[in-house]
């Protein structure tokens, strides 16, 4: 089960903290959640005005298992002010819950991002980013049906979203709706013609629904568009193999992307 995650398409870099906040950042990173609680602590005993550390005190007693106490940090900061300050304050809570998650997602940590893009939802239900990454963490997870019904609703909220179809589209091949699947594929590709993975998932639904041509024309317009695709060839030359085709239909695949194990014969 492989989401559009893993190509980076779905989703923006995290946005990394300010410079002086880089040490908690990269203490939350690597789980030494009281240190980092501790250095926050500190700075706001001495800048009890600053909230941007509130914001990531509130992480870090979250991901220690905290959650009450972060919300209520979270909270005290956000209506510590006018109505503008707590839009302010919404906004930038919002910024750094989702780059935490982005990252935990980005390093496969599935529950820990799970826990974060949930917090971010409960501070603003309409993220459209926080629902289609819950998604992609709860398909990660084995959670198909809930994954659809997260990524369908980040879809209501982003309807424009090649990424998000996309990924819609391989939850529901993997829930065995490929019909529905393909839908999703063949809008992504109105919205980004020349995006290769959805040209490949959409080719590898039409060869689960026996239509190895519609496939195949999939697999040739992915290589036209990014020759060097070895995920491609492989989809491509393991169709023609189970066809029992021997003929020199697949081009060859480029010897720097070739892994022995895995590919045909160049002569097919």
């Amino acid at each position: 089960m492989t989401a559009a995650m893993d190509g980076s398409q779905s989703m923006n870099q995290p946005q990394i903290p300010p410079e002086d906040l880089s040490p908690v950042w990269q203490w939350v990173i690597q789980g030494d959640y009281p240190r980092a609680i501790a250095e926050l602590e500190q700075r706001l005993e001495q800048q009890p005005g600053v909230r941007t550390h509130y914001w990531w005190l509130g992480v870090a007693l979250l991901l220690q298992g905290q959650e009450l106490e972060a919300q209520a940090t979270w909270l005290a900061a956000i209506t510590d002010g006018n109505p503008e300050e707590i839009d302010t304050g919404a906004l930038e809570l919002g910024a750094v819950l989702l780059s935490v998650a982005q990252q935990q997602q980005q390093s496969e940590q599935w529950g820990t991002a799970t826990l974060l893009y949930q917090q971010l939802l409960e501070f603003d239900p309409s993220h459209a980013a926080a629902y289609h990454g819950l998604g992609v963490c709860q398909l990660q997870q084995g959670e198909v049906t809930a994954a659809i019904a997260t990524l369908s609703q980040a879809l209501e909220l982003q309807p424009h979203g090649a990424a998000v179809r996309l990924d819609l589209g391989i939850a529901l091949s993997t829930h065995g709706d490929r019909g529905a699947a393909i839908q999703q594929f063949q809008a992504a590709l109105e919205l980004e013609p020349d995006n290769v993975e959805v040209l490949r998932h959409l080719g590898m639904n039409w060869e689960d629904e026996g239509n190895p041509e519609a496939a195949i024309a999939c697999y040739q317009q992915a290589l036209t568009l990014q020759p060097h695709f070895p995920a491609a060839h492989n989809n491509w030359g393991n169709l023609l193999l189970a066809q029992g085709v021997s003929g020199g239909r697949r081009p060859p695949l480029p010897p720097g992307d070739r892994p022995e194990s895995q590919l045909l014969s160049s002569s097919l």
